[in-house]
């Protein structure tokens, strides 16, 4: 479970990605969101180790980096990045 400012670090998180969805399926509603689902798991994964609540779920709980692709992915990380 998450504190309070892992839950404010996640609404960030999800919106940012619902954004750049949004903004991508826009430009071509055939693309691969994939890489995008990626780099959402590394952050979700690096806030949970931040921010959990539960002292042993930050002992186990691995953070992935955060890869950035030729495919767009990675201005979204970028723009995660900075807002977490």
């Amino acid at each position: 479970m998450l504190n309070c400012m892992g839950s404010m670090k996640m609404n960030v998180l999800n919106k940012c990605l619902m954004e750049h969805i949004s903004s991508q399926l826009g430009k071509d509603p055939s693309c691969n969101l994939v890489p995008v689902f990626g780099d959402y798991q590394s952050h979700v994964s690096d806030i949970s180790a931040k921010y959990s609540s539960d002292v042993e779920a930050q002992s186990s709980t691995s953070v992935a980096a955060v890869t950035a692709s030729s495919t767009g992915a990675g201005e979204y990380a970028q723009r995660l990045v900075v807002n977490s």
